[in-house]
């Protein structure tokens, strides 16, 4: 082996040893059924930052001026963060999976300043990726 290959392979022996130790602090200490399920939801909602990409790109094709783009796309995410912020701290129990139902519960009562921060950093984090995907459908280099 060169001298090079040896250092890149003792620099991968070096990272695999901490994130190994790393690991296994984390599972010793951890719930991993509670881990697993948020990593599940972390997925979720990167797939609806994407998803917000995308229906802003979807109205750059559909809209031809570039400022009616941007404010249709404010009303998208508008109208999301606000049914976020209106159902911010509630869960619906007992629906039918194929006709929805069932009753709205609260899981506790959040202030004003938690709802109006819960649904302000649902806003900023889709309308940045929606106003991206208009930038990108309209500036495509």
């Amino acid at each position: 082996m060169t001298k090079v290959k040896t250092v890149h392979v003792i620099a991968e022996l070096a990272s695999l040893t901490v994130l190994v130790f790393f690991m296994y602090t984390v599972f010793r200490h951890a719930r991993v059924s509670g881990v697993a399920w948020d990593s599940f939801f972390r997925l979720a909602q990167v797939g609806l930052v994407i998803g917000a990409y995308f229906i802003g790109r979807y109205l750059a094709d559909h809209h031809p001026e570039t400022w009616r783009n941007y404010l249709m796309v404010m009303y998208v995410v508008g109208a999301f963060s606000f049914f976020a912020w209106a159902r911010y701290g509630t869960h619906v129990e007992d629906a039918d999976p194929l006709f929805g139902g069932g009753e709205i519960v609260g899981d506790f009562v959040p202030t004003e300043v938690q709802r109006s921060n819960h649904a302000l950093s649902i806003f900023l984090t889709y309308a940045i990726a929606a106003r991206y995907g208009v930038y990108k459908k309209r500036n495509p280099y």
